[in-house]
């Protein structure tokens, strides 16, 4: 077992075994950077826990795609179907934001995990409600902030995930995960530059200031 798994399970302090379990029962699979995880399109029977990396979760509901939030190996490492926890079919995306490692779990192999692993069920259900309180608490921004705001929480937190001041991202990106043209992303930029929030070198753009 490598260093992350090991340091993954030890931080949510699940019960000794549930790791074993994992790597015993588990499809290993890698990921680069934006590749496509999964879709609703491509639904599986499957379940998956992030042992390394980090995944952008978007949804798309009425032509538009919104950001959701971001899933991580360090804490909000599980990877769901969000229709059943809005209760209704929609259409998400899981994109791989750096180099992901995932193991895939059978639906059927980890409901019974439930039942050998209390605190495993716990998390599990705990992380459903953060996801799901993500969900909600986007969609209503979405139509109470100005798309500045909006980019500075995206790019603040964008940063947070990576560990990283600097990060590389696509202006193209931004207009799709934040529902806007190309040329509203370009003045909101533009706007936070002037602010002293953000600075910009070609592809990459560097947090100056998180407040």
């Amino acid at each position: 077992m490598d260093n992350s798994t090991v340091t993954l399970f030890n931080h949510i302090a699940i019960e000794q075994g549930f790791n074993s379990a994992l790597l015993q029962h588990g499809n290993k699979q890698y990921f680069k950077p934006n590749d496509v995880v999964l879709s609703s399109a491509t639904s599986s029977s499957y379940i998956g826990f992030i042992t390394k990396g980090l995944v952008k979760v978007t949804l798309q509901a009425s032509e538009k795609q919104f950001f959701l939030f971001y899933l991580n190996a360090k804490n909000n490492f599980i990877i769901n179907d969000i229709d059943i926890m809005l209760g209704t079919p929609i259409l998400t995306s899981y994109i791989a934001m750096t180099d992901v490692e995932i193991y895939w779990v059978s639906k059927s192999i980890v409901d019974r995990w439930y039942v050998d692993y209390p605190m495993f069920k716990d998390f599990s259900f705990l992380t459903m409600q953060i996801n799901m309180d993500s969900i909600l608490s986007k969609l209503a921004t979405i139509n109470s902030l100005v798309l500045k705001d909006r980019l500075f929480n995206f790019l603040r937190e964008s940063a947070l995930q990576l560990e990283s001041d600097t990060f590389k991202v696509l202006i193209n990106t931004l207009a799709s995960d934040l529902n806007a043209s190309v040329q509203a992303i370009s003045r909101a930029l533009n706007q936070l530059e002037k602010e002293f929030k953000i600075n910009r070198n070609h592809k990459y753009i560097t947090i100056c200031n998180y407040y």
